[in-house]
């Protein structure tokens, strides 16, 4: 079931369940890049309602989709969410920031990150995890 964030109306949450694993979408296909830091923490509560270990994350990014925040607020993120993940990808990431991606998940110390061109392999790639 889709729904869409409060605030957020463009951005989709979203459940999958590809071959009995679960995945959780989140769709930024919209999002204008304001209010960053209240996206990332209505994501993070609901990545840490989850049993410890069990997210399958996956995060569509389009070439347009902004990402604009402080690299230790996102770094900050990604650790307090390390726990919960299983695996986590990105596909769609316009290629302009994936080095400052690249940059912040190494300094988060998160190994269980993939870039992904398309959400077919994202997901294929989640599912094998």
């Amino acid at each position: 079931m889709e729904e869409h964030i409060n605030g957020f109306p463009y951005i989709t949450i979203e459940a999958l369940t590809v071959n009995g694993v679960e995945v959780l979408r989140i769709d930024l296909h919209a999002y204008d890049g304001e209010r960053f830091d209240e996206l990332l923490g209505f994501m993070g509560k609901l990545i840490r309602s989850k049993p410890p270990g069990s997210v399958c994350l996956l995060t569509v990014m389009h070439p347009d989709t902004p990402m604009l925040t402080d690299k230790r607020y996102f770094s900050g993120y990604l650790q307090k969410n390390r726990p919960y993940i299983k695996a986590s990808a990105y596909c769609g990431l316009p290629p302009m920031l994936l080095p400052m991606m690249r940059s912040v998940i190494e300094f988060s110390g998160r190994d269980d990150i993939k870039f992904f061109e398309n959400e077919q392999d994202a997901v294929n790639w989640l599912v094998s995890k």
